[in-house]
């Protein structure tokens, strides 16, 4: 058996990721491609506690990690910056020497003593977007109103 602390944790607990409920019923996070929710698992598994704001993680690792093409991978980041997930605090290249992966912030939680953004709650951040959109037209298939009654 495991040793406990005082707080009642256990020693050596392994780390892991938090996903609040809140985050997971909000439209944008619904809206959210598979891939684009891997990638922000992937940067999220990166967080250190202390390191929001420079997680470090390139296209080819986030290929890797999600399983998928580079291209893909990086169009998933893409989707989770649009949607307010991330935010890409310094783009990585592989020109420079040495070369570096681009830098993450994770909106959902704070960087050092700021609160954390969370711009994936606003409502811009959901509207007209490719994956899932939240508006619709009148006559739109996926609205039940817009029916017609026979």
């Amino acid at each position: 058996m495991a040793k406990t602390l005082r707080n009642g944790r256990a020693r050596g607990e392994g780390r892991f990721v938090m996903l609040h409920h809140w985050m997971l019923t909000a439209l944008a996070w619904r809206g959210l491609s598979p891939f684009a929710k891997c990638s922000v698992l992937a940067v999220w598994e990166r967080f250190a506690g202390d390191n929001n704001g420079r997680i470090p993680l390139s296209r080819r690792e986030a290929a890797a990690i999600i399983r998928c093409s580079e291209p893909t991978a990086w169009r998933a980041l893409q989707e989770a910056v649009a949607r307010g997930f991330l935010v890409c605090r310094q783009k990585g290249d592989y020109k420079l020497k040495p070369r570096h992966a681009s830098e993450w912030e994770l909106t959902a939680l704070p960087v050092g003593n700021e609160p954390a953004r969370k711009t994936f709650m606003r409502p811009a951040s959901t509207e007209n977007l490719e994956h899932g959109s939240t508006t619709f037209t009148r006559g739109s298939r996926r609205h039940p109103q817009n029916r017609p009654h026979g």
